[in-house]
C-alpha cells in the first residue's frame, strides 16, 4: 500500500514537471503574472485573459488559476477595480470562495459591467433628448457618477457603444457632437473603429443579461465614421480620420433624409458610400444648398484619405 502512495506521488511530481516544462506561466512567480498581464491587455480585461486564455493552455495551469493565483488576482483586482469588493451581493457562498482575491475580481467585474450599462442607458437618453440634450458636461458628470471603471470600449447587451452613441445624439449642433467624441477618445480611449452590432441582432441580445461581450462580437454594425459620414458632420468626419478611423469599414443601417424625415436610405457600404448615396437621395427630394455642403466636404474628406493611403500603399511596395 505505501509502495502504491509512493508511486502515485512520484506520478504527479512527474505531471507536474512535465507541466512546467511545457507551460512556462506555470514557473512565472505572481507578481511578474500581474505585471506582465498589465502589458497584454488593458485595464477590466485582464482577468477575461486569465481565465480564458491562460487557463485552457493546460490542466495544471487552469487548476492554478480557478485555486491560486492569489497575488495574481489581488493585483487584478487593485489595479483594475479599485481594490474593493463593492459588488459582494452577500450570497450563500462558502468563506473561502467569499473572501478569495478571484472571487472578489469576479464580483466587481460583475458591477463594472452594471454601471456600464447603466451609463450607457442614461447617454443614449441624453443622446436623443430634447429636455436633457447632450453636452460635455453632462458626458462628464455622467462618467464620473457611474464610474470609474466604465468599460468605454464595451458593447453593451444591447449591442451599442459609447462613442456610436455620441455619433447618432439628436437635438444638438455637430460642434457639440464633435466636443463630445473627443472627450471619449482622449480622455477616455474610446476606440473609433469599434461598430454597434446590427440591430436586428441587437434587439435578440436585449435580456440575456448573461451575455459576453464576445458573443456581441457580430460583424455589420455602424461604425462612428459610418455615421459622421452618412449625418454629414464633416469635422467629425475629419476629428475621426485624424485618430485612425478606417474608411474602408462598412456597416449596415439606415438613415432618414433631411429633407424629407419620412424617407431614408438603408444597406451596408462604407463611410464614403454612406455620404454619396445621403447626397443622392438629398437632390432627389429637393434637398437645400447647405445639406449637401456638408456632404459634399465629407466626401471629399474620405476620399482624400483613402487616395492618400493607396498612395502609402504603393509607395511602400516599390
Amino acid at each position: 500500500m505505501a509502495d502504491h502512495s509512493e508511486e502515485t506521488e512520484e506520478k504527479s511530481r512527474a505531471c507536474s514537471h512535465l507541466h512546467r516544462k511545457y507551460n512556462p506561466f506555470l514557473c512565472i512567480p505572481d507578481a511578474t503574472l500581474a505585471i506582465i498581464l498589465a502589458f497584454a491587455a488593458p485595464p477590466t480585461e485582464r482577468a477575461h485573459l486569465l481565465c480564458h486564455r491562460l487557463a485552457s493552455t493546460c490542466v495544471a495551469m487552469h487548476v492554478s488559476v480557478e485555486s491560486g493565483l492569489h497575488d495574481t488576482w489581488s493585483a487584478i483586482l487593485a489595479d483594475d477595480y479599485g481594490g474593493a469588493n463593492r459588488g459582494n451581493d452577500g450570497g450563500r457562498r462558502s468563506k473561502r470562495l467569499r473572501h478569495s482575491p478571484k472571487s472578489a475580481v469576479e464580483a466587481s467585474h460583475r458591477l463594472v459591467l452594471d454601471r456600464t450599462a447603466v451609463a450607457h442607458f442614461a447617454i443614449t437618453e441624453m443622446a436623443h433628448s430634447s429636455r436633457t440634450s447632450l453636452s460635455v458636461a453632462r458626458l462628464r458628470w455622467c462618467l464620473r457618477e457611474y464610474g470609474p471603471n466604465i468599460r468605454i470600449n464595451h458593447r453593451v447587451e444591447i449591442g451599442g457603444t459609447f462613442l456610436v452613441e455620441i455619433c447618432r445624439a439628436r437635438n444638438v449642433t455637430e460642434r457639440v457632437v464633435l466636443a463630445c467624441v473627443r472627450e471619449l477618445v482622449e480622455y477616455h480611449g474610446a476606440n473609433v473603429n469599434l461598430a454597434a452590432a446590427p440591430e436586428t441582432r441587437a434587439r435578440r441580445f436585449r435580456g440575456a443579461s448573461m451575455m459576453s461581450s464576445s458573443q456581441l462580437e457580430v460583424e455589420g454594425g455602424l461604425t462612428p465614421l459610418c455615421i459622421a459620414s452618412a449625418r454629414g458632420m464633416p469635422s467629425v468626419v475629419k476629428y475621426l480620420l485624424c485618430v485612425g478611423a478606417s474608411p474602408q469599414v462598412a456597416g449596415t443601417g439606415r438613415f432618414r433624409l433631411f429633407t424629407k424625415s419620412t424617407k431614408s436610405i438603408s444597406g451596408t457600404f462604407r463611410p464614403i458610400q454612406f455620404s454619396q448615396a445621403m447626397k443622392e437621395a438629398e437632390i432627389a427630394h429637393g434637398a437645400k444648398e447647405s445639406v449637401l455642403k456638408d456632404l459634399n466636404k465629407c466626401i471629399k474628406l474620405l476620399r482624400t484619405n483613402m487616395e492618400g493611403a493607396a498612395n502609402s500603399l504603393a509607395l511602400s511596395h516599390h
